[in-house]
């Protein structure tokens, strides 16, 4: 009975920090500024959260934010299309967005979960472990760029950003873009 109610109270506690992700700052790109799309994508079902910094400190700043949720339970649900050349399956894992231009994005993935670990008749132990992979790179006006983020190992997270350039054939290639990989342990993501 003890371990049910744990169980139960670990439920209700994953419902309210999916609630409250739900009412992170949102994402904002500056009035009247040039704009780029990308498209995020992650490649595992775990649910990440992703956020736009104002810089390299990991500072939200006027226009810092969550930019999505996407990937799996709590997800935000909605896929925004926005006529991305190499458009992929619409699902859970994947979300356009509308970014500044012309100068430097920081963004961020984040992935947190708890696995058990042992239980006895009065005790249930867990462990929590996140994974998170911050880059930047300079998104230019009107063109189109696919973030992937991925795993190898076990909470090694990685990402890439490619330019997706669309050519004479109607084929789209991507084209691997510079990227900065920031590591900041301070970041928060807590916004």
């Amino acid at each position: 009975m003890f371990e049910n109610i744990i169980l139960t109270n670990g439920l209700i506690l994953t419902i309210l920090l999916a609630s409250l992700a739900a009412c992170a700052v949102p994402y904002k790109p500056p009035e009247n500024a040039p704009l780029a799309k990308v498209r995020f994508i992650t490649a595992d079902g775990g649910l990440k959260r992703i956020f736009v910094f104002a810089d390299e400190n990991c500072e939200r700043g006027e226009f810092g934010g969550q930019l999505a949720v996407i990937g799996g339970w709590g997800s935000s649900g909605e896929i925004s299309r926005l006529n991305m050349y190499g458009a992929r399956e619409q699902n859970i894992r994947i979300a356009e967005r509308e970014v500044h231009a012309d100068q430097r994005l920081y963004f961020a993935f984040h992935e947190s979960f708890t696995i058990p670990q042992a239980s006895t008749p009065n005790m249930y132990y867990t462990k929590t472990y996140s994974c998170n992979v911050t880059l930047s790179f300079i998104p230019k006006q009107d063109h189109q760029y696919e973030v992937l983020q991925t795993m190898s190992g076990f909470m090694n997270c990685n990402a890439s950003v490619a330019e997706l350039v669309k050519m004479p054939d109607g084929t789209v290639t991507r084209m691997p873009e510079n990227t900065v990989v920031i590591n900041k342990k301070e970041c928060s993501y807590n916004y």
